[in-house]
């Protein structure tokens, strides 16, 4: 094999050298396996060009509690609005500085409607404290003319005290024509207005009729409301059940209490990876919330900018901070979160990765959960403020982002394609929304995730969380190279549109005979795209010229998969296991490729996912797509992505490990996790590189160089690609 052979072509070799005949096979597919992806170019979509509003493509956002209740976080309220309820010449001195830093001077505001004067309905729940929002809520915003903002919503829907559950109640507050005519005028004089922000929306529609019994007992709620639930909103039968008669009415009731104005609607999901769903429905934006440190946050990351995407809408990263974990001592705590002192919650660094992230990823706004906090001690008086470290890393960060304003736009070449009604458990390993039975295809979506997202440093996760070891983010072989799409909705406009952005595509789970899905696939094929299609996923809406394969229907079993017998018609045998079995074909359709894998479903089964678990057929198979797609090469033990600029690349280096953080404690660094990284430039000639945090330039030798990341560190890489 070539020194560039994939995995799979150096797999395929080695499972081949018994005979002459044999090993021409084997050196023959060598060739086919090497060139997977049918497109060579590096270029960008129109659909991944980052949104703006504002003027900008990015925003950080600053909390207020509640525009009414000012004094609520003490001199929190002196700095994110600066005149508003003081003027500014009125304030210290080093708070009339921190008021110019571009931070806190620059930056889009949220207002929450809490502590307002709620309506009071008499509901089935005698739910006491409901919204229904009004233009009374809603006053003129004179002195915000330059920066968007947008209101919290989430105490329309999010449960209160023992009586929760209401988010099943709220569908009487529906607003009046009246009200509607008098928001369009407010409109007119709000443009900056970005919308109104719902929190947490998976999680206020996942009631289980199984756990109500729970909490009538635990007097969460009386024995006639669970009842009253049960009649409400009966159990859905299937996925697509639970989206149409639970996600989907829930989304129009949002809707309509907000004056029916879809386009408005901020959805923030940060569980269920769902954001897809209200980004189909209409939503302006969707948010994702990152917090925990038992959570691959990548995951989140490719399923929202997917959807964002696809539906040509901004989006938004809430960087949460709560911990569930152990103490220094041993002892299981719950939702820890980090103020001032930096005791609880996850790391300070994980905190700023977060912030790097955010930018780098290609969100358009980001928002610091609790950052009157975090950011300084609302203890303390006006006059004896600063910053905290917290505080300083924010600063640092924005004043990097003004410094960097072309950030580039996120190159993700692979598209995963999940159904609609699967969505993913943030930490793997469920079905769909905790309901259904565990599927084969559940298997492949998490297995791919498992590889992709690097589950677990252990393979043990409660023993990992007793030695405090933290994972947020995940070093992985393969790069941030991943986006999620969407493509069996029954409008096919978007997904059309989006496609074709990626070079390959790889379609994960079950799928129903969808025509018009495969009209869509196949037309991406035929235009120069490569699609990753299971044996299981074929229906007759694929022809045998577009599969160039047939089945007889046998299969047999094999270390726990199970293999499909096929017989090639045009396409070729790029795979196969010790006993002949084809197991990859290859078939060239228009300009591009069709790549059918014959294990079903990739995967062991009835076997279930196990975070510990790495599937070799399928870390074979991302790394071939992976080293074909990159225009460079990147070595080691880490976290990597790249963005593309209008004069060459930006890579970044992030390494997640050798962290640990108790809940009580301060976070402790292993030395010797510190990651020595190799990074190959392949066919870039007369380039410039150096590092963007630290100003450093780098010596490259013969398109190579190394650079070092300790644990928690992060590393951006500039590359100029020089003109001749």
């Amino acid at each position: 094999a070539p020194p560039a052979a994939s995995a799979l072509t150096m797999r395929f070799t080695r499972s081949f050298t018994i005979g002459s005949t044999v090993i021409f096979l084997a050196i023959s597919t060598c060739s086919a396996a090497s060139d997977l992806v049918a497109r060579q170019d590096y270029d960008i979509h129109r659909s991944w060009k980052l949104q703006t509003f504002m003027g900008r493509d990015f925003w950080p956002f600053l909390l207020s509690s509640s525009f009414k209740a000012k004094g609520t976080h003490g001199p929190w309220f002196d700095v994110i609005q600066p005149g508003m309820f003081r003027a500014l010449n009125s304030l210290p001195g080093h708070i009339r500085k921190l008021c110019r830093e571009p931070g806190f001077s620059e930056s889009g505001f949220v207002f929450r409607f809490e502590g307002y004067p709620r309506l009071i309905e008499k509901t089935p729940c005698r739910v006491p404290h409901v919204f229904k929002v009004t233009l009374k809520d809603m006053p003129d915003f004179p002195r915000f003319k330059n920066v968007p903002f947008f209101f919290n919503i989430d105490f329309l829907s999010r449960p209160v005290g023992k009586t929760g559950f209401h988010s099943f109640y709220f569908d009487q507050f529906v607003a009046t024509p009246k009200e509607v005519a008098e928001y369009k005028s407010w409109l007119q004089r709000h443009p900056n207005f970005m919308g109104f922000a719902n929190q947490e929306w998976g999680n206020e529609c996942n009631i289980l009729h199984s756990r109500l019994k729970k909490y009538v007992k635990s007097g969460r709620m009386t024995d006639a409301q669970a009842k009253d639930l049960r009649k409400k909103w009966p159990e859905p039968k299937t996925r697509e059940d639970y989206v149409e008669f639970r996600l989907k009415p829930y989304f129009n009731q949002v809707k309509r209490a907000v004056f029916n104005d879809a386009s408005r609607l901020i959805f923030l999901e940060g569980a269920w990876n769902i954001n897809h769903l209200a980004a189909y429905w209409g939503a302006g934006m969707i948010v994702m919330e990152t917090s925990r440190h038992n959570i691959r946050w990548q995951g989140q990351l490719m399923f929202n900018r997917g959807a964002a995407r696809q539906f040509n809408i901004p989006w938004g990263w809430f960087v949460a901070s709560f911990y569930s974990g152990y103490t220094s001592k041993g002892k299981r705590q719950y939702d820890s979160n980090c103020s001032y002192d930096r005791k609880g919650g996850i790391s300070r660094s994980a905190i700023r990765r977060a912030f790097y992230m955010t930018y780098l990823s290609g969100a358009n706004s980001m928002e610091r959960e609790g950052a009157f906090s975090t950011f300084w001690n609302p203890k303390l008086p006006a006059a004896r403020q600063k910053l905290t470290a917290e505080g300083k890393d924010y600063v640092d960060f924005i004043n990097f982002t003004r410094k960097n304003p072309d950030r580039g736009v996120p190159y993700t070449p692979v598209a995963l394609l999940v159904p609609y009604a699967q969505g993913l458990f943030r930490t793997g390993g469920r079905s769909s929304f905790f309901r259904y039975a565990y599927s084969h295809g559940d298997n492949m979506v998490n297995a791919f995730m498992a590889n992709i997202l690097q589950m677990s440093y252990h393979p043990n996760l409660k023993n990992a969380d007793r030695q405090g070891i933290e994972y947020v983010l995940s070093n992985n072989p393969y790069g941030d190279i991943f986006d999620v799409l969407t493509p069996d909705f029954e409008n096919q406009e978007a997904f059309n549109r989006t496609l074709p952005a990626y070079k390959a595509a790889v379609m994960l789970g079950e799928f129903k005979n969808n025509p018009s899905m495969a009209e869509s696939l196949i037309n991406y094929v035929k235009n120069g795209g490569t699609l990753i299609i299971n044996i299981r996923q074929l229906t007759d809406s694929y022809p045998t010229d577009f599969t160039g394969i047939i089945s007889n229907g046998e299969a047999i079993a094999s270390n726990g998969y199970t293999i499909e017998k096929v017989a090639t018609r045009g396409s070729s045998a790029i795979k196969r296991d010790s006993n002949g079995n084809i197991l990859l074909t290859k078939k060239r359709y228009g300009k591009g490729n069709v790549v059918v894998s014959t294990l079903h479903y990739m995967t062991p089964y009835p076997q279930k996912f196990s975070r510990s678990n790495r599937y070799k057929e399928i870390d074979e198979l991302l790394s071939t797509l992976s080293a074909e797609v990159l225009p460079l090469s990147v070595k080691g033990d880490i976290q990597y992505g790249l963005n593309k600029t209008s004069n060459g690349w930006l890579v970044y280096l992030i390494n997640n490990k050798g962290i640990r953080k108790f809940t009580d404690a301060d976070p402790v660094f292993d030395p010797t996790a510190t990651s020595t990284v190799e990074l190959n430039l392949k066919q870039m000639e007369n380039t410039t590189v150096h590092e963007l945090i630290s100003g450093k330039s780098i010596p490259v030798t013969k398109g190579t160089f190394n650079v070092k990341i300790p644990p928690g560190e992060i590393r951006i890489i500039k590359i100029i690609l020089n003109s001749d």
